[in-house]
């Protein structure tokens, strides 16, 4: 979505643009391209799929004491994660055994509503600085 800016600095009225993405995902780069004059196309090129089991080994996973971090860097990870497993169940490990790190305020938002701070959150919304932030403690 930062790139909106740069394009809009190039011109991009009139202009077709292509944007490849999950099947699933936010409509605010195409609305601002859009509103900016472009005609815009969306092609989802994939789509999030659970596996059921997955809930049930992290459960496992977290009673066990070897999962340190949740990363979530988008939306749907949160969402699709607490389809997974209940708030009830993450709530003890978090902020002490599990930290959790979002890749921006946009996740973040949605953490919330499940009743859950990030405890990381880098400056820059990038998978490396996650990462980085997450490094740092």
């Amino acid at each position: 979505e930062s790139i909106v800016a740069g394009l809009l600095a190039l011109g991009i009225k009139d202009k077709k643009v292509l944007i490849p993405r999950a099947r699933v995902a936010r409509e605010v780069l195409p609305e601002q391209l859009r509103a900016a004059g472009a005609d815009v196309e969306i092609l989802p090129v994939y789509e999030t799929v659970l596996s059921q089991e997955a809930g049930e080994e992290i459960e496992e996973l977290m009673r066990e004491g070897k999962i340190h971090f949740l990363t979530f860097t988008s939306s749907s990870t949160v969402e699709n994660f607490f389809s997974l497993v209940s708030p009830d169940t993450l709530r003890p490990y978090a902020g002490n055994q599990v930290r959790i790190g979002c890749i921006g305020p946009v996740t973040a938002e949605t953490l919330s509503r499940y009743g859950f701070t990030p405890d990381v959150m880098p400056e820059d919304y990038t998978v490396p600085a996650l990462a980085e932030a997450l490094a740092k403690g």
